[in-house]
């Protein structure tokens, strides 16, 4: 979507530019997510086996 575009439906009232930049920011912020989780449960696997390990 191009600029003019953009600017022309925030003048009529529409919430394109809102929605479009809600999108920019879950694209943005999702792969972290991913990771952060996946980090977690790496993190409390490794935990686990230690705690098995030391018995």
């Amino acid at each position: 979507m191009c600029k003019a575009s953009l600017e022309e439906a925030r003048k009529n009232g529409t919430e394109v530019g809102n929605t479009l930049n809600s999108g920019i920011l879950y694209l943005l912020a999702l792969p972290y997510s991913i990771a952060t989780v996946f980090g977690v449960i790496f993190y409390r696997n490794r935990k686990a086996k230690k705690r098995e390990q030391a018995l």
